[in-house]
């Protein structure tokens, strides 16, 4: 009788512990606005000499609830409705940006990925070697449009 008892003590435990699922945590979420650690006026680090034609370099101005990009001969783009999150060592911002000459518009998510204080890079993978378009953080702009 001993036995039998211990016998279905164990079968009662293991089914009971195969049951239980585990439930996953998601540690990123969504918060409002943008990060404080992009906000700012970013310029573009690339120099002239390799894209003559692009007239200025891009540009980003975030706040807190929007974020304008400038890129030479395109229109300025206004994003609002911001959203982010990070994962690893990338900043994720959801917005909507606003109809605006050659910008379309709509839902748009930004990927920006920060090195040290001055340095932001946009459009990162998670290769280091390809991380986009290098950002330094400046006071003012010189020619902003």
């Amino acid at each position: 009788m001993k036995t039998f008892n211990v016998l279905l003590l164990t079968l009662g435990l293991a089914t009971g512990l195969s049951t239980v699922t585990p439930t996953q945590a998601h540690a990123a979420t969504w918060h409002k606005g943008a990060p404080t650690a992009i906000r700012g006026n970013w310029l573009s680090t690339v120099p002239r000499k390799k894209d003559p034609a692009a007239g200025f370099a891009p540009q980003y101005r975030i706040s807190k609830s929007h974020i304008m990009r400038g890129i030479s001969n395109m229109s300025t783009e206004y994003a609002s409705h911001l959203s982010w999150r990070k994962i690893g060592h990338i900043y994720y911002v959801k917005s909507y940006v606003k109809p605006n000459g050659m910008v379309l518009g709509g839902h748009v998510t930004y990927k920006f990925y920060k090195s040290g204080n001055k340095t932001m890079y946009d459009q990162p993978t998670k290769q280091h070697l390809k991380r986009g378009y290098a950002f330094k953080k400046v006071s003012k702009f010189r020619n902003w449009y």
